[in-house]
């Protein structure tokens, strides 16, 4: 979305924001997308199936929802994505916020049964990285609840600097120089560190040239000789879905480069100022995609550099939307659009 704006797109981006909303579930769960087909076909063809690409092309067929993740849970991001996304559109284009207040607190009220101690306890396999179990409470969760909680000024607002607290004392490592992902692991995650280090609003005493140094010499950052892996260390296997180990991803979120998150470290590089790294960063990626018409999903090294994942059931996703809006993103901060 902040792509999408940055390309000239804002009225675009409203009415997909409205109609998300028109979309909500009678309990207020936002879809966590929308297709013509079942969403799940959309995967089969990429692995499995031999779908003809006509029949799932959109062709004027009704859209439809989805709420679930691939592991059928409830969706913990969706909410907070469309709220935050919301947030930003208004700040962008200098208009009032879409939604009404009333409506806003009822979608932040969907997430009022999942506070436990001051902090989200979700589900596993329920945010972005869905092929994982990843439950109890996730930082990036709490950073999407506080970003836009700080701009909207709500009702929940009085929670805040409780809940920075709480989200410090549950995550930060002062030992590593970074935030965990789950507090019982000390695993590190790239997206929630664009986060941190990106947003104006969060956590104002926090030193960021010192964790972006950390974070710069963390395994993580460095993986195959390009920052894009999702987190580090690995997760255990048993926590991968038995149906993405299948088809040959067991790494689908540990080990392959994602191309928005390689957008998300060049965008932390330029926004830290640190021009060198950032542009040693998006020529990497611009040598993984130089034999591409478009910018893939995934990644991998191999004998001749970086390439986008094939399987024998699996081939990336091409043309990738999240990556190419990510990198308009991290080229407008660079100043370059």
């Amino acid at each position: 979305m902040p792509g999408l704006l940055l390309a000239g797109y804002a009225d675009l981006v409203a009415s997909q924001l409205a109609m998300l909303w028109r979309l909500r579930r009678k309990d207020w769960l936002l879809p966590r997308g929308v297709d013509c087909i079942n969403p799940k076909l959309r995967v089969l063809a990429h692995t499995v199936l031999p779908i003809p690409r006509a029949w799932l092309a959109y062709g004027g067929r009704p859209l439809k929802a989805e709420y679930l993740s691939e592991n059928r849970v409830p969706c913990i991001d969706s909410n907070l994505l469309v709220l935050w996304a919301a947030q930003r559109w208004a700040e962008h284009t200098q208009r009032p916020y879409p939604f009404p207040e009333t409506e806003v607190a009822a979608a932040l009220g969907w997430y009022d049964p999942k506070w436990v101690d001051g902090l989200i306890e979700q589900q596993p396999f329920s945010d972005w990285q869905d092929s994982v179990a990843r439950s109890g409470r996730v930082l990036l969760t709490h950073l999407l609840c506080l970003d836009f909680l700080h701009a909207w000024n709500g009702p929940q607002a009085a929670r805040l600097a409780e809940m920075e607290e709480k989200v410090l004392r549950a995550f930060y490592r002062p030992a590593l120089g970074l935030f965990v992902e789950q507090p019982a692991f000390d695993r590190v995650s790239l997206d929630s560190h664009a986060f941190l280090l990106t947003s104006p609003r969060l956590f104002h005493g926090l030193d960021r040239g010192q964790i972006y140094r950390a974070l710069k010499a963390h395994p993580l950052w460095n993986i195959a000789g390009l920052p894009g892996v999702p987190v580090a260390p690995e997760y255990r296997r048993r926590a991968v879905a038995w149906t993405t180990r299948f088809v040959g991803l067991r790494s689908y979120h540990d080990g392959f480069h994602w191309g928005w998150l390689g957008a998300e470290a060049a965008r932390i590089a330029w926004a830290m100022g640190d021009d060198a790294e950032a542009k040693r960063i998006a020529a990497g990626y611009a040598e993984a995609a130089k034999n591409e018409s478009y910018l893939s999903e995934i990644y991998e090294r191999d004998p001749s550099g970086f390439r986008p994942v094939k399987r024998r059931l699996y081939a990336s996703e091409c043309p990738f939307s999240w990556a190419a809006a990510k990198w308009i993103e991290a080229l407008g901060t660079a100043g370059r659009i």
